[in-house]
């Protein structure tokens, strides 16, 4: 179903539901994701987690879908644009 090269992950989640997680680099433009975004709602970080924190590697929730504070539409935790701020 998915290549190693992809380098996704599996993961179940709460309800039950399969999640997909994403890795990725936030030091550089890869981690300009909606998910490591200030803006993008999610108080609690469910949609994001550390896999090596200190060389700049976080996975992410690939599917979550959260209100962006500055536009005020929904976007997935992969979207992108130009007011990214990170918050890790």
């Amino acid at each position: 179903m998915f290549t190693a090269k992809v380098f996704k992950k599996l993961l179940r989640g709460k309800g039950g539901e399969y999640l997909l997680w994403v890795t990725a680099d936030i030091k550089n433009s890869s981690g300009r994701r909606c998910a490591f975004c200030k803006h993008w709602f999610d108080p609690s970080g469910s949609a994001i987690m550390p896999v090596k924190p200190n060389l700049g590697l976080w996975r992410y929730d690939n599917a979550a879908i959260r209100r962006c504070a500055k536009d005020g539409m929904e976007h997935k935790g992969f979207g992108t644009c130009r007011k990214f701020e990170s918050k890790v």
